[in-house]
C-alpha cells in the first residue's frame, strides 16, 4: 500500500496545494493527515475549505486543539490570529479530529499516542535546539500501541 502523509500545515494553502500537486504527480490517491491545520499568519479558512473537501483521515494537532479547549483569553497567537475567520462549520469539522486514528494498521497520531504535545523522537535541548531521543526513551512512550508503523507530526521536522 502507497499512501501519503502530510502534516503541520499551519494555514498555508499554498503550500497545500504545493504537496498535493506532488502526491498526484506520484500517482498516491490515500493522504492521511497529522493535524495542525489551521493555526498560523496565512489563509486558515482557504486551507479549511480545501482540506474539508478532501475528506482525509486526520488527527487533531495540538494548534487544533487549542482552537476550542480554552477561553480567548488564553488563545495562542497563532489561533487569535484565526479565530474570526473560521466558519461554525469549520470550527465543528476542527472539533471532530480523534487524538489518535488506526489507518490501514498504522498509528496515526500527531505527537505521541498520549500528548498531542510531547516531541517523541527528540527534545528541545539549549538555544531550543532539538536532540534525538536514545531508543529506550522513544519505545517508552509508545504506551499500548503496537503498530507496525506509527506516524506522528509536531516537530515540522
Amino acid at each position: 500500500m502507497k499512501f501519503a502523509a502530510i502534516s503541520d500545515i499551519h494555514g498555508n494553502v499554498d503550500a497545500l496545494d504545493a504537496v498535493l500537486a506532488d502526491i498526484d504527480r506520484r500517482g498516491i490517491d490515500e493522504i492521511v493527515n497529522l493535524g495542525d491545520n489551521l493555526s498560523g499568519p496565512l489563509d486558515a479558512g482557504a486551507t479549511a475549505t480545501r482540506l474539508m473537501a478532501l475528506d482525509l483521515p486526520t488527527v487533531r494537532g495540538n494548534h487544533d486543539r487549542m482552537l476550542f479547549d480554552r477561553p480567548r483569553s488564553e488563545l495562542g497567537l497563532w489561533e487569535t490570529w484565526i479565530i474570526d475567520e473560521l466558519t461554525p462549520a469549520q470550527m465543528d469539522w476542527v472539533r471532530s479530529f480523534p487524538a489518535t486514528l488506526e489507518y490501514n494498521g498504522a498509528l496515526l497520531c500527531h505527537a505521541t499516542p498520549d500528548s498531542d504535545e510531547e516531541n517523541w523522537l527528540d527534545y528541545r535541548g539549549t538555544q531550543d535546539r532539538l536532540i534525538a531521543r536514545n531508543r529506550d526513551e522513544v519505545e517508552a512512550r509508545l504506551g499500548n500501541a503496537r503498530q507496525p508503523l506509527i506516524l506522528c507530526g509536531h516537530t515540522h521536522t
